[in-house]
């Protein structure tokens, strides 16, 4: 199918329900990406995609045009592989941001899967964190201050994110002080096994998910909106230890949004498998089918 004129979703949902077993996506004709630059392109979900149980790929539309001209010439066989390295742990990497609702309906959705897997699956979260030109105003985009360390105060261009709500009460600053309380979260509670060197922490997967839920971008008042007040109440109910979480913001900050900026991913979104880019749809059946092609020995879990 070609892309444009709706979602991905739609497109593959559509496909699903006329009895495709896959889906290869071929780019706009009038797109001139090519087809290492389409590898950077994340197929999102959006919002719609749980009843998606195919896979689906985009493709260049040079490489398109060859199975379209083939398709057209006679029947073709086409076989889909996932080509991930493999490993006793597989390495998942995930580029978000907090303030993304694409992102923490993603996290919200994979919890399960991640919960099953626990050791097996080495999480590795990464923020979409950005530096500006100096001496502009970017409209409250870059953090100002360091939530939870009132000394804390960096250069007003240096640490930036999205703007997740525009005229919002919610700014692009309350976004990368979230990306690094979170990233703090996952280092202050995620615990490591000998058998496998892998980390998990269940914590982080709670607070993800309570957060997005009790902390909305338009909640009517400071402890139930987006922001510190409202997580330093998440973290409490999942049993966070916060003063642990504030020792390593205030301690640690500069390296680990640093660390974000440096650590960019081909999109702000993406997710990358044992070091492999994950160009698919990002719903958990379909990532998780990824992940556990992903083991040299897939554990049981993979067949529950």
């Amino acid at each position: 199918v070609r892309r444009g004129g709706c979602t991905f979703v739609t497109k593959v949902m559509t496909a699903q329900k006329m009895g495709a077993h896959a889906v290869i996506v071929v780019d706009k004709e009038s797109s001139e990406l090519t087809s290492e630059q389409i590898q950077k392109i994340v197929m999102a979900d959006d919002g719609f995609g749980s009843p998606v149980k195919i896979p689906s790929v985009l493709v260049s539309k040079t490489e398109g045009k060859k199975l379209i001209d083939a398709a057209r010439a006679g029947s073709v066989l086409v076989e889909l592989a996932w080509d991930i390295p493999r490993g006793e742990v597989v390495m998942a990497d995930f580029w978000m941001s907090s303030g993304s609702r694409e992102s923490a309906e993603f996290l919200q959705r994979f919890k399960d899967c991640a919960e099953t897997l626990m050791y097996h699956l080495q999480f590795v979260p990464h923020y979409h964190i950005f530096s500006l030109p100096g001496g502009q105003s970017y409209n409250h985009l870059c953090a100002e201050q360091i939530d939870s360390c009132p000394e804390c105060r960096p250069s007003p261009d240096k640490y930036c994110a999205p703007d997740p709500d525009g005229p919002g009460p919610v700014t692009g600053g309350d976004v990368a002080n979230e990306d690094l309380r979170q990233a703090c979260i996952w280092n202050t509670t995620a615990k490591r096994v000998q058998y496998n060197g892998a980390a998990y922490s269940q914590e982080f997967w709670d607070y993800a998910v309570r957060f997005n839920t009790e902390c909305p971008l338009a909640g009517k008042t400071a402890d139930r909106r987006f922001g510190y007040a409202c997580s330093k109440h998440t973290m409490e109910k999942v049993g966070i230890a916060v003063q642990a979480v504030e020792n390593c913001v205030r301690r640690n900050f500069k390296q680990i949004l640093q660390d974000q900026i440096e650590q960019v991913a081909w999109s702000p979104q993406a997710l990358r498998l044992n070091g492999w880019r994950y160009s698919g749809p990002l719903d958990p059946e379909t990532v998780l089918k990824a992940v556990c092609s992903g083991f040299a020995n897939p554990p049981k879990e993979c067949d529950e």
